[in-house]
C-alpha cells in the first residue's frame, strides 16, 4: 500500500508553474493566459489567474467569470454608474441576442481594461501543513476548486482539488489487502 500523505505540501502546485499576472495588466493580457494550452512554460490549467502586485505579492485573483463581466459588463449585470439593469436577469434570455451589436462593441472597447479593477480578493488560504481531509472539507466549504498555500507566511502555490481527490481516490481510499 502507498504511503498515505497526510499534509497538502507535496500537492500544491508551485508558484512557479502558476499562472500570474500583474494588477496593472490587462484582460486582453488575462485572456491570452487563459488561452494557452498546457505546455513547459504554463503546465497547468487553473480556474484562475493570481495577481500579483509590483513587489510580487498575491493581492487577489481573476477568473474566466471576471474577465466576462469586465468585457461586457451592461450584459452581466455590472453597468457602469450603478445600473442594476442586467440582460441576463431578463424573462427570456432569448432576446439577448437583440443586444449583440452593443454587446460587441462594449467588449471591444473594454479588453484594454487593467484587471486590477475586476479581481477578486484572496478569500481564504491554507497552510502547507494543512492535512488532507481538512483540507478537502474547506474547499467543499468554500465551494471552491483551488486555493492559494502558504509556508512562513509567505505563497508557495495552489492546491486544486483535483489533487486531494487523486491523493482520496489513489492513497487513501484504496481496497483492504486480504
Amino acid at each position: 500500500m502507498p504511503e498515505r500523505t497526510k499534509d497538502i505540501r507535496e500537492m500544491v502546485i508551485p508558484l512557479e508553474r502558476c499562472p500570474r499576472l500583474y494588477e496593472h495588466q490587462t484582460l486582453d493580457e488575462a485572456i491570452a493566459l487563459f488561452a494557452l494550452s498546457p505546455s513547459e512554460e504554463n503546465p497547468v490549467d487553473l480556474p484562475l489567474l493570481l495577481v500579483l502586485d509590483t513587489k510580487n505579492s498575491l493581492v487577489g485573483r481573476i477568473s474566466r467569470a471576471d474577465i466576462l463581466r469586465g468585457l461586457v459588463p451592461s450584459l452581466l449585470g455590472m453597468g457602469r454608474g450603478g445600473s442594476k439593469f442586467s440582460w441576463s436577469n431578463t424573462e427570456d434570455p432569448h432576446l439577448t441576442f437583440l443586444y449583440e451589436d452593443h454587446a460587441l462593441a462594449e467588449c471591444g472597447g473594454n479588453r484594454m481594461r487593467p484587471v486590477r479593477s475586476l479581481m477578486r480578493p484572496i478569500d481564504f488560504t491554507l497552510p502547507a501543513d494543512t492535512h488532507i481531509l481538512e483540507a478537502i472539507v474547506i474547499l467543499h466549504r468554500h465551494n471552491t476548486s483551488c486555493v492559494p498555500v502558504l509556508e512562513n507566511g509567505a505563497v508557495i502555490g495552489l492546491l486544486r482539488f483535483e489533487e486531494l481527490f487523486h491523493a482520496m481516490c489513489n492513497t487513501w481510499c484504496t481496497l483492504p489487502q486480504r
